[in-house]
């Protein structure tokens, strides 16, 4: 049952590379799924099998291979981090338009792999199931998740799915509310935009003009283009 739920989670996380109205049945056999992989133009599967012993993923490079298997060792489900989030962080976002866009691939830990690693392999085989980035000319707007394959000292992949979003930083949370807002604030009670401002910072919690703690560390700022 899990299983089956992860795997449904997976065609929603390769959207849209993806069959995601595919239906199985306990009568298709691998050769149905490859005679039919090159009629509609697919280059890889993923199948997921549950045994006594584990859980496996095998991803299949047609038409002629390689084939890689992965045992399992844990996984969480998404509605599983949906409910967590929305229990222990009230103030995140629950991103429900992240999967109508592709996501961006990272790989960490592979490229320092020697010559003759199957690692190697591993990692050749990921990158083909992602179109290339071009810099030149991708929409940074539409960069709205990431997925990441670690590969850690034990040999083990770590694969986590990220969703991706931008905040103005280092304003007041009243100016904020101002530049994002498209209505023009009611100003009858005040003298001038200034009066409103600060009445607005002085409504405002402690700390407002940091968010989180996370924004004041070494290195966590970036540069955006003013369109993102």
């Amino acid at each position: 049952m899990y299983l089956k739920e992860l795997l449904h989670d997976m065609r929603d996380l390769m959207y849209p590379f993806t069959a995601s109205k595919l239906k199985e049945s306990s009568r298709n056999t691998i050769k149905d799924f490859l005679s039919a992989a090159g009629l509609f133009g697919v280059s890889h599967m993923l199948m997921f099998t549950q045994t006594e012993v584990a859980n496996y993923m095998r991803i299949i490079k047609n038409p002629k291979g390689p084939t890689l298997s992965f045992k399992l060792n844990n996984y969480t489900l998404a509605r599983d981090v949906i409910k967590f989030v929305q229990e222990t962080k009230k103030n995140s976002k629950i991103f429900s338009t992240t999967l109508q866009t592709a996501p961006l691939l990272i790989m960490n830990g592979f490229s320092q792999r020697p010559e003759g690693d199957p690692m190697k392999i591993v990692s050749l085989m990921i990158q083909s199931m992602f179109p290339p980035l071009k810099v030149q000319s991708m929409n940074l707007s539409t960069c709205k998740r990431i997925i990441l394959f670690n590969l850690t000292d034990k040999n083990e992949i770590e694969f986590r799915h990220y969703g991706l979003s931008a905040r103005q930083r280092q304003i007041n949370r009243s100016i904020k509310k101002l530049v994002n807002k498209n209505a023009v604030p009611n100003l009858a009670r005040y003298n001038d935009i200034a009066d409103y401002v600060l009445h607005q910072r002085n409504n405002a919690d402690a700390g407002y003009s940091s968010e989180s703690e996370i924004d004041d560390l070494p290195g966590s700022k970036i540069q955006l283009p003013d369109d993102f």
